[in-house]
């Protein structure tokens, strides 16, 4: 656990030391939760006269919110995307290798790098996205039907939805010979995820417990079975064969 901490925190040193390519990627992360937030508050500012119009623009918040957390979860994304590509390319990866830790405290060390920013983005794009439309709609708290639900299921599973983006970056990236083609294909396979996440958020308020359960368990269940598939793909001995 050690190792794979010093890891990580040699990743977020890295990562964000890069401050062209962390501004890139921070700006859209806070400018759209804002313009999300600014839109949602207007809206319910002129439906508060008309409650069956502010049932209306519930889904409307849910879908917003989500859309906001995940698009701070991004910063995640991207600097798993730079885990093990970035390190080739720097000529880094011997070094790496030649240290005493195992397949799974390097990949976990990668997969921890990524996972804190992206878990830290997430929820400031969406306490952003929500005091926006706090501060737009001038009402305390939103007169919104199910805004309290969405806001607690967001916060519950955020962190798991970031441990799949972190650990399917690291396996992209593991893969791929350059990070933009680990960052292309991270977005691609994520993608159903973010959808499903988006839909779900949208639809919870109105889900039996047990299916939000189900919902939860199956995101837990592929955290599990990702990890030591990921450190088991990150193949050690085919990666020191493709270094030039």
């Amino acid at each position: 656990m050690r190792r794979a901490w010093l890891i990580a925190c040699k990743d977020l040193k890295e990562g964000l030391g890069q401050r062209a390519l962390m501004l890139r990627i921070l700006l859209p992360s806070l400018i759209l939760p804002v313009f999300y937030g600014v839109v949602t508050g207007e809206v319910i500012r002129g439906a508060a006269a008309r409650p069956q119009v502010a049932a209306a623009i519930g889904g409307q918040v849910a879908l917003f919110a989500a859309i906001a957390a995940l698009l701070g979860t991004f910063i995640g994304s991207v600097m798993s995307a730079n885990a093990i590509a970035l390190e080739r390319m720097r000529r880094t990866m011997e070094s790496l290798l030649a240290t005493p830790a195992t397949d799974l405290e390097i990949f976990g060390g990668k997969v921890m790098g990524a996972f804190l920013p992206a878990v830290a983005g997430g929820y400031a794009a969406g306490i952003l996205y929500y005091a926006t439309a706090r501060l737009a709609a001038h009402v305390e708290p939103l007169a919104v039907p199910g805004v309290n639900f969405t806001a607690g299921f967001l916060v519950a599973v955020l962190p798991v939805v970031a441990a799949i983006e972190a650990i399917v970056g690291v396996i992209a990236s593991s893969r791929c010979g350059t990070v933009t083609a680990a960052t292309q294909l991270a977005s691609l396979v994520t993608m159903p995820l973010v959808i499903a996440v988006g839909y779900v958020a949208y639809r919870a308020a109105t889900w039996a417990p047990w299916r939000l359960g189900l919902f939860g368990i199956g995101l837990v269940a592929c955290v599990l079975l990702l990890l030591p598939l990921g450190a088991r793909l990150l193949g050690r001995e085919e990666i020191v064969a493709r270094l030039d």
